[in-house]
């Protein structure tokens, strides 16, 4: 994305929404592995010359990921658009993306909330009135019926 040469104000604005669209599913993968495994590589994670990196804090990983996302929240223009139909999730629907982000810190908010109250709070204050209303707006990923875009489970079974 960063190497698409860009014509447009347009399509400047739609490459920044596909990059914060990015970090915003980045952000979830990491708060999926704090939450299931605790402390884990972060800050170090990526670097491919660092073949033993360090394990960070969950605490200190949720606290980056909460910044993060505030500032995807903050940079996503909704008045333009993102992916289109190779969006599998929300076809490019980036006020959807928006209120993902948003149920996804108020997710990471009740789980601070037996380790700090007063960031707990804050967290889930913050992200209500952008967050989910109703089933219809899940994060449901749509599989194709094309390889190689199949449900796995469906390939395994034929």
């Amino acid at each position: 994305i960063g190497n698409t040469k860009v014509v447009t104000e347009a399509e400047e604005i739609e490459a920044a929404n596909q990059i914060i669209i990015i970090d915003i599913l980045r952000s979830f993968v990491y708060e999926r592995m704090v939450t299931l495994w605790g402390d884990i590589p972060y800050t170090e994670a990526l670097d491919i010359t660092n073949i033993n990196p360090k394990y960070d804090d969950a605490l200190t990983i949720y606290k980056d990921l909460l910044t993060r996302l505030d500032s995807d929240i903050a940079g996503l223009n909704t008045a333009h658009g993102s992916f289109g139909s190779a969006d599998l999730i929300y076809g490019g629907d980036v006020a959807m993306w928006k209120m993902f982000a948003n149920s996804l810190k108020i997710k990471m908010g009740v789980v601070l909330s037996t380790v700090d109250a007063g960031l707990a709070e804050s967290t889930i204050q913050s992200a209500m009135a952008g967050a989910f209303t109703s089933n219809a707006d899940n994060a449901e990923f749509v599989y194709l019926g094309a390889t190689p875009n199949t449900n796995p489970l469906y390939v395994d079974l034929t």
